[in-house]
């Protein structure tokens, strides 16, 4: 699939002892005392800022609520917050229900510039119990924050561990039937279930929105150029997924934004089994 680099999944941690991130991670809080008192000795403002991004990242929600009675203050999750990425990274489910309970957190609310936000993280791996609980406890569907420069929804159609089961629920909670580019993402990709998933739920077959899946090779043709989802699986050779459309009356005249038709790119890129199916079609 995508061969960009992935991100980390979060900041790396400031420097702790090692007897303090060894409790952390073991979820031991009395040997994180015992450890936090004779292995510091001087105690640096951010120390419980510290051990709490740990605790999020280590999915140790006992150690995040020792925190909050230590001075952590409230959450205010600035865009490039250390402790949210670690909240994010972690994907743990009973820290963020720890932080909704404390402070009756918006989830839609925050985000990390290089992380997206919560469900772009559950949707990049996945994670799909975590999707669920952040769109049961109101999270929207329809943020426009990226990972990758990729939503949510493309990260679960379109990529190594796309989930139909995120792309349900996602649906289930609102997702917005059209400017997402989802169904051109399947289709370029040529995840069959979900491209036919999506059109079942009347998502626009014509739409023309970009969504960022141009790969290295694609530089001669334009970073941004924009086509239907026909036009995308023609010009990526994915014959299945072409078929598939025309049978749903996707129209095989449709052109990018520069003009360039269904026809001319899959010539472009000699995909002969689509130059022979659009000749075909047009034919009729």
């Amino acid at each position: 699939m995508s061969n960009r680099q992935t991100v980390a999944i979060a900041p790396p941690p400031e420097v702790l002892p090692p007897a303090v991130l060894s409790a952390i991670k073991t979820g031991d809080l009395k040997s994180l005392k015992s450890a936090k008192h004779s292995t510091i000795q001087h105690v640096a403002d951010n120390e419980i800022a510290m051990i709490a991004s740990e605790a999020a990242l280590q999915g140790q929600p006992e150690i995040l609520a020792w925190c909050f009675t230590k001075g952590f203050p409230r959450p205010s999750f600035p865009f490039s917050d250390n402790f949210y990425a670690s909240v994010c990274g972690g994907q743990s489910i009973p820290i963020f229900q720890l932080i909704i309970d404390r402070y009756k957190w918006d989830l839609s609310a925050h985000e990390n510039e290089v992380l997206g936000d919560a469900l772009v993280g559950a949707a990049r791996d996945g994670n799909v119990a975590l999707a669920k609980f952040l769109l049961e406890n109101g999270m929207s569907p329809n943020l426009d924050r990226t990972c990758n420069e990729e939503t949510a929804i493309i990260w679960a159609v379109a990529r190594d561990n796309s989930s139909l089961e995120i792309v349900k629920l996602m649906l289930d909670h609102g997702l917005h039937r059209h400017g997402t580019g989802a169904a051109i993402a399947a289709a370029e990709v040529e995840n069959m279930e979900a491209l036919a998933l999506l059109l079942d739920n009347e998502f626009d077959i014509e739409e023309v929105t970009a969504w960022w899946g141009m790969w290295p090779d694609d530089e001669s043709y334009g970073y941004d150029t924009r086509g239907t989802a026909l036009y995308r699986a023609c010009r990526a050779g994915k014959e299945q997924a072409a078929r598939y459309l025309l049978g749903r009356g996707a129209n095989p005249r449709a052109k990018d934004q520069e003009g360039t038709s269904c026809l001319d790119i899959a010539r472009a890129r000699m995909h002969e089994n689509i130059v022979t199916l659009l000749e075909e079609r047009l034919s009729i």
